[in-house]
């Protein structure tokens, strides 16, 4: 009996650090200024074009002819979008129209970062032009006709950059209890932002802005880059118990979020995992709403949101191999969509330490499929120690049955093969090369700052990005950092042989560069990656030394760390 209670006493503290997400490790800093956002900037890299972040105004000639793009021709009766008309067909993540929502992350009684602000970052990739941007959400409830409220609108100068803090729309619904999540989890509503430019931007979204102990961030995609089928790679939430001896558990669950753009577009979903039933999706028996592996359809217009939560557990001593992983589900959809996924809390640990320290949010918006390739350069996250290089989890899964995928990582790394959804993970300590038969989805996690060895200060915790695939890489990125982070960093990656710029100087003249560290070959081209140190605000990395971007492309992803979060994203990507 003793041995026994001592074991519920011992999961009890466990949960207790699972819930808390280690708030001691926070800064206290106030937040409230201004704010933080990657501003990426577009253009496809798609095999033989090469794309520029920053848009001329001047230069519409571009012949691009992919049909999720608007062209401009020559009829005088078609109303033609300017913003639509500048970005010249190429598809990015530099575009118009953005979807941004509010998504889950944890709440509790002593620290509720579902309660702090919201925000989306919007950079300018202007040369010359100034952009009006204007953030709007839908007042009305799905099904009924839109009734649109503008937010915020603002002038945004060529190269520079705006923090819309926008006001609270939890998409898991509301909560009974103050600080507590107890809201239907599971809930259709009509709860996203919409964001538009009259001249080409990016844009990301922050959850939350202020240093909270759970936050991360994510790159948006411009609505013409939307795509209508979708493979999710995420990480399973931590934590995922209700009630324990009386007394409320953890309760993070995993998510899917999926944003409608058009009316009357059927979404079909097929989870991994059992879904909660909630408002919107009724109960199926036993409080489940859809069963793992088979499908269940909706209809979404503008503005509306299905946001889907895994079920808990109901074992107490349940392990980690049992909790909910979304990853491999499917959402597919009868007119683009933009769909996100991620956890409440997560906890990504490689083993380094008996009891790390400590669960993160987790989100990112989810790369159509029709983006995916067969090769990847796979940077390593920017260093979080002051000795060895501590792990990242990498997940690497296949769109087809019987791709076969090989690595320039050693054995038994190096070669092997994946069935359609099927996924496998790597701890690399470096940058990688992946070259497969088929297109693939490959996701990258940085591990808890409680298993990184001799961290420095501000390690961070867990966060999730999505790679874009060497022919999505671009020539020319204008992106954000976050904001009051205590440091932010860029990781650039390109063919050996070539250089880049950051603002304007060439890397290897830069005192808060490193590099070049190798990452191994694709064919007869060997990659290579440098590391930026870089300060709060809009930055712009082309490849090439010179005063204009090169032909060359570069990839680069965006990190930034405090003492309890961390957010990171690519810094762009092409979406042909």
């Amino acid at each position: 009996m003793k041995s026994e209670l001592a074991r519920v006493l011992l999961s009890l503290l466990v949960l207790s650090s699972l819930l808390s997400g280690c708030p001691d490790r926070r800064l206290n800093t106030d937040d409230d200024d201004d704010s933080s956002g990657d501003d990426d900037d577009s253009s496809g890299d798609d095999d033989d074009s090469s794309a520029d972040d920053v848009v001329d105004d001047d230069d519409d000639d571009d012949d691009d002819d992919d049909d999720d793009a608007t062209d401009s021709g020559d009829d005088d009766t078609q109303d033609v979008d300017p913003c639509e008309s500048a970005l010249g067909g190429r598809l990015s993540n530099v575009g118009c129209e953005f979807w941004a929502v509010d998504l889950d992350n944890a709440e509790n009684s002593f620290d509720d970062a579902a309660a702090s602000q919201f925000a989306v970052a919007v950079a300018n990739v202007s040369e010359d032009k100034t952009a009006h941007v204007e953030a709007e959400l839908n007042q009305a409830d799905p099904g009924s006709p839109i009734s649109v409220l503008l937010v915020e609108e603002v002038d945004i100068a060529p190269g520079d950059l705006h923090i819309f803090r926008l006001p609270r729309r939890d998409v898991d619904g509301e909560n009974v209890t103050n600080g507590v999540d107890d809201g239907p989890q599971t809930w259709l509503s009509s709860r996203a932002f919409r964001i538009h430019a009259d001249a080409p931007v990016v844009a990301y979204q922050f959850n939350t802005l202020d240093q909270q102990y759970s936050n991360d961030a994510s790159l948006l995609l411009p609505t013409n880059g939307l795509g209508m089928e979708h493979l999710v790679v995420t990480y399973p939430p931590s934590g995922p118990v209700g009630e324990v001896l009386g007394l409320p558990g953890p309760a993070n669950r995993g998510y899917i979020t999926v944003v409608g753009t058009e009316e009357d577009t059927e979404v079909e979903i097929i989870p991994t995992q059992d879904i909660v039933a909630g408002t919107g999706v009724s109960d199926l028996g036993g409080g489940v709403g859809i069963t793992a592996g088979t499908s269940r359809s909706f209809t979404l217009g503008p503005y509306d949101v299905l946001n889907l939560e895994t079920t808990l557990v109901t074992d107490l001593f349940s392990t980690p191999e049992n909790f909910a992983d979304l990853t491999g589900s499917i959402v597919n959809s009868t007119a683009p969509v933009a769909v996100f996924t991620g956890a409440d809390l997560a906890m990504i640990t490689s083993g380094f330490s008996d009891s790390p320290c400590c669960a993160e949010h987790l989100e990112q918006q989810v790369l159509p499929t029709r983006v995916m390739r067969n090769q990847f350069v796979v940077s390593h996250s920017a260093q979080r120690n002051s000795g060895d290089t501590e792990p990242d989890l990498v997940r690497i899964m296949a769109l087809e049955a019987g791709t076969s995928v090989t690595t320039s990582l050693d054995a038994p790394d190096n070669s092997f093969t994946l069935g359609a959804g099927e996924y496998r993970e790597l701890w690399p300590t470096s940058g990688f090369t992946v070259d497969a038969t088929g297109p693939l989805h490959v996701a990258q996690f940085l591990i808890v700052g409680g298993d990184v060895p001799s961290p420095i200060a501000g390690a961070g915790d867990s966060s999730l990005l999505y790679v874009p695939p060497v022919l999505q890489r671009k020539n020319d990125y204008v992106f954000t950092t976050g904001e009051g982070f205590q440091s932010n960093w860029a990781v650039i990656s390109m063919p050996e042989g070539i250089t880049a710029s950051l603002d304007g100087a060439e890397l290897s003249t830069l005192s808060g560069c490193s590099g070049p560290e190798p990452e191994g070959s694709l064919g007869t081209t060997g990659y290579e990656a440098w590391t930026c140190s870089i300060t709060d605000g809009v930055h712009r990395i082309w490849s090439g030394a010179g005063a204009d971007p090169g032909a060359e492309n570069i990839g680069v992803l965006v990190y930034g760390y405090y003492a309890a979060g961390s957010y990171s994203y690519p810094a762009g990507a092409g979406l042909q």
